[in-house]
């Protein structure tokens, strides 16, 4: 029984680790479309097995569809060969060592998150305070009616523009966070 509930501990960190890192596309994708205005469009997300914004959706299944277009995925094979050598067979893993790292991964994977969905923070933000000062100049206006169709136009060239240099900062986070908590 201890050789199988070690196992099974360390099945579940490596998937939890997997897990938490596409926690990142989620959470990025749910700042992007609030920055969208498309915060109220709800869809099924596969990956994640619950409704969540679109945009978050998108870029989760984008993100799962490029570690397997680009064999990232092998880490994680490799990282589960290696683990034999990490976590010897017949000994229960240490638990402070896996909270640990669970710590760091989820903090890894918030900034990930944050720095993924900076340009639309960015542009958002003085999207917002020129809004605020076009309402204030003009209060007959109402501009935040009158502007959601720009906002959302305009945040979709954004997002067309940014998706390649967001996937490939995504793949670069998750391999850099993979290589430090997986063994190799």
């Amino acid at each position: 029984m201890l050789l199988l509930g070690g196992e099974i501990a360390i099945g579940l960190f490596f998937g939890t680790v997997a897990r938490t890192l596409l926690g990142a596309l989620e959470t990025a994708g749910n700042i992007v479309s609030f920055k969208l205005g498309l915060s109220a469009a709800q869809v099924f997300n596969p990956a994640l097995q619950q409704s969540g914004a679109l945009t978050s959706a998108f870029l989760t299944v984008l993100g799962v569809l490029v570690i397997f277009l680009t064999d990232t995925h092998h880490l994680m094979l490799r990282g589960i060969i290696s683990s034999y050598g990490t976590f010897p067979p017949g000994a229960f893993p240490a638990v402070g060592d896996f909270s640990e790292a669970m710590t760091r991964l989820v903090s890894t994977s918030f900034s990930l998150a944050v720095s993924l969905s900076a340009p639309f923070i960015v542009l958002g933000t003085i999207f917002f305070i020129a809004l605020g000062l076009l309402s204030r100049l003009m209060p007959q206006l109402q501009v935040f009616f009158v502007i959601l169709p720009i906002q959302v136009a305009g945040g979709l060239v954004v997002f067309a523009f940014t998706l390649y240099a967001v996937m490939s900062w995504f793949l670069d986070g998750f391999t850099q966070a993979l290589v430090n908590i997986v063994p190799s």
